[in-house]
């Protein structure tokens, strides 16, 4: 799964660059997502971020995230933010796991009729 867009100038945190807390949700949203993807509706229950480098408001950045299997019950997937040029700005990895419930009110809520 990947996504690519550019920050705006509302998300800078300190010093003026993209909050690390926005940083570590996109990763989070894009595992999921990877997770998603391969039928499973989960919940974030293990996420650790490793922040390399600052993201900047208003540079595009590309987010890919990965599903990397199971392990017992947990799914597990990782994801990088990247900047237009390919270097890594952030690093994450995670453990889900499967919310039935939830996944019963996302599949309803997905093939709703569009609001126009």
């Amino acid at each position: 799964m990947w996504a690519e867009l550019t920050p705006p100038p509302h998300t800078r945190g300190f010093g003026g660059v993209v909050h690390g807390g926005l940083v570590t949700t996109l990763l989070d949203e894009a595992m999921f997502y990877a997770i998603y993807a391969t039928g499973q509706t989960t919940m974030t229950v293990h996420l650790s971020t490793t922040l390399r480098k600052s993201a900047q408001p208003g540079v595009p950045v590309r987010v890919e995230a990965f599903y990397d299997g199971q392990e017992r019950r947990y799914y597990l997937a990782h994801a990088t933010l990247l900047d237009p040029e390919g270097s890594v700005l952030a690093q994450a990895h995670g453990r889900f796991l499967r919310v039935p419930k939830l996944e019963a009110h996302l599949q309803g809520a997905i093939i709703e009729e569009p609001v126009v």
